[in-house]
């Protein structure tokens, strides 16, 4: 269906109409949902995964978020725009003076101050118009916004990384931030229905600093009935796909390649607007004729593009909580794709794929030490670790996730 006329909607090219198998009044009556996230939905796969069940499950469908940049099937769209860009230097400073609403004594006056930050002046009174059965909230700054205009909806927090440390190796954020997103979780998590999280180290952050009992769902991908690609003796394929931020620790890919074995090679498929970035990726690649680099591939074809390889590789120092706790979407999407799981020791990924059997893990937080975990693997090795990717597809799949999602919604 096409996104609905709304005084707050962005434009869409036509979508093609989808035929629902029941009546208009049943259309009439179906229970509504809201989702909410600061980003741009359209880009997000779990916003994209929870929407396209709960229109299956029957909801109406309206997204509060960015303009979207590309199709997202809903059924309206409220767009979150900041406001125009003041002209008085004084009110242009005003974001950056907002840090300080932190040591404001009033919870009013922060939450004001909130609400200016990340444009969302006039959400709330769009919202007051209308009526929800379930609000799903994906950003912490939403979740005032949400509680107050819940009316007799189901509230779930989706709290998608550990807020109060999501950027913990800034300065700024340690003074001026990290109080505030630790007032929010503390005064409005046990407000909700139910908080959901993506890994267990995750929620038990929460559970130890703020009393709430997060409910783990993983970022998982849809089963795919596939088979695991042969392995060759002569050539073991590794792959890496995934955003090409600074964060991500992308040299030490290059850095594990140097202590390999000849037969073992790596792709990467890294998604970046910066060209300066895409330069200096390509000129770290460059020494070895090994390391390939491919653009990007739809969401839709990653799991199949990924089924030709051997390994998929996540290697994450615990450079911050987040990080050390992470169980990100690519980890289902290598189990999808049939392929072993190289990882350093992260807790929550190192647990899971000792649970499934598929997984390549180091000793040490150090490229050394994967090297070596990687280097010991014989042919009958990798091929057995593959089989055991394809037998736990099924209980680490979305669909295994989204029984339990359902379960919340009741």
């Amino acid at each position: 269906m096409p996104v609905l006329n709304d005084p707050l909607s962005q434009a869409l090219p036509p979508q093609p109409m989808r035929r629902w198998k029941v009546s208009m009044l049943d259309q009439v009556a179906r229970k509504r949902a809201l989702l909410m996230c600061l980003g741009d939905a359209s880009w997000s796969p779990r916003t994209i995964r929870f929407a396209r069940h709960l229109r299956e499950c029957g909801y109406h469908i309206t997204v509060a978020s960015k303009p979207f940049t590309r199709e997202f099937e809903c059924d309206s769209h409220i767009a979150l725009c900041p406001a125009p860009r003041p002209k008085n230097l004084l009110t242009r400073r005003l974001p950056g003076y907002a840090y300080f609403g932190a040591f404001l004594p009033s919870d009013a006056l922060k939450d004001a101050i909130n609400t200016y930050r990340h444009g969302l002046r006039g959400l709330g009174a769009t919202l007051a118009a209308r009526t929800f059965d379930l609000i799903l909230v994906q950003d912490l700054a939403l979740l005032p916004v949400a509680l107050r205009q819940k009316k007799d909806a189901r509230v779930i927090f989706d709290a998608r990384e550990y807020y109060p440390a999501q950027n913990e190796e800034d300065r700024r954020f340690r003074v001026f931030e990290k109080p505030e997103r630790n007032r929010l979780c503390a005064r409005d998590l046990p407000r909700c229905d139910h908080v959901i999280t993506v890994s267990r180290g995750l929620a038990d952050a929460y559970a130890q600093n703020f009393g709430v009992s997060p409910t783990v769902i993983h970022s998982a991908s849809a089963f795919h009935d596939v088979k695991p690609s042969p392995v060759a003796p002569s050539k073991i394929r590794l792959v890496y796909h995934g955003v090409a931020n600074r964060n991500r620790g992308l040299a030490n890919l290059f850095k594990l390649m140097e202590r390999l074995r000849p037969e073992f090679t790596l792709d990467l498929y890294l998604v970046t607007k910066d060209k300066e970035r895409l330069d200096e990726i390509q000129a770290m690649a460059k020494p070895d004729d090994r390391i390939t680099l491919h653009p990007p591939v739809p969401y839709d074809r990653i799991v199949e593009e990924m089924n030709q390889y051997d390994i998929g590789v996540i290697y994450y120092e615990p450079t911050s909580f987040n990080l050390k706790h992470c169980m990100p979407n690519k980890l289902f999407e290598y189990i999808q794709a049939r392929l072993a799981v190289a990882v350093g020791p992260s807790p929550d990924m190192a647990t899971f794929l000792l649970e499934k059997g598929c997984g390549v893990i180091s000793d040490q937080f150090s490229i050394e030490s994967l090297a070596e975990a990687l280097n010991t693997l014989r042919p009958e090795d990798l091929a057995a670790l593959k089989r055991h990717s394809a037998n736990a597809a099924l209980t680490a799949s979305l669909e295994k996730e989204l029984e339990l999602f359902d379960s919340l919604l009741t």
